[in-house]
């Protein structure tokens, strides 16, 4: 699990990040904590985590604000508020969030949230088996592409692929309520993985790979991506 802190006040971050460090630790859950105090570092990174929590020392915009900037970016991302105006309890389910903690922070508040967040990110995992028989689980928002290969497919999540007895048809299906399209015969994306499409008509992925838009797929693919993000 990937964790943003975005706070101007230090010591404020520095006892959210030993709170949650200990949670993690006891839920035996593996994790990264990132902390920032510039409000554009934090927008340009957001797809790498899964939770953001936001302070209210913030650089420019308050915290709701910035937590609409970021769902717009990355919807899959779950928005923790916290402040000592109660008002922005109200305020923060409007601006997309997930859970409201107030100031000063206690570490029981703090558990009972993130056990409600866990919960609803375990909705997101799904499993498959490889060729070789071994049961992988993967948030199905980590996944990058899936790729046909006849009898098999791939399916890649940055610099880690399996090899999987799965059809694309099947995995077309599973995800159908999700955020995934085919770009092309052969070949399902993930639309918060794309960078952009490009005027010769490749997909270019945030990790570098491209496809080429060729057949009629890829004029619905184009349809969907601009009205996903529209």
């Amino acid at each position: 699990m990937k964790i943003a802190i975005y706070e101007g006040g230090l010591e404020d971050a520095k006892s959210i990040k030993i709170m949650i460090s200990q949670y993690m630790i006891v839920q035996k859950i593996d994790y990264e904590i990132d902390v920032y105090i510039k409000e554009k570092n934090i927008i340009a990174n957001i797809s790498k985590y899964d939770i953001v929590i936001l302070g209210d020392k913030l650089e420019f915009k308050s915290n709701t604000e910035i937590g609409c900037i970021l769902n717009d970016l990355s919807s899959k991302v779950f928005l923790v508020y916290y402040s000592d105006k109660i008002e922005v309890a109200s305020d923060s389910y409007e601006a997309f969030g997930d859970g409201f903690i107030a100031k000063p922070i206690d570490k029981k508040r703090l558990f009972i949230c993130f056990d409600r967040l866990s919960k609803k990110q375990h909705k997101n995992i799904i499993s498959f088996k490889d060729i070789y028989g071994m049961n992988i689980k993967i948030n199905v928002n980590d996944i990058i592409s899936i790729i046909s290969k006849g009898r098999y497919t791939l399916v890649c999540k940055n610099k880690k692929v399996w090899e999987c007895n799965r059809s694309l048809k099947k995995w077309c299906t599973i995800l159908s309520n999700s955020n995934f399209f085919l770009c092309k015969r052969g070949v399902l994306l993930n639309m918060h993985a794309i960078e952009c499409i490009d005027v010769d008509e490749y997909v270019i992925l945030k990790n570098g790979s491209k496809f080429k838009l060729t057949d009629n797929l890829g004029k619905i693919f184009e349809d969907e991506y601009n009205l996903y993000w529209s």
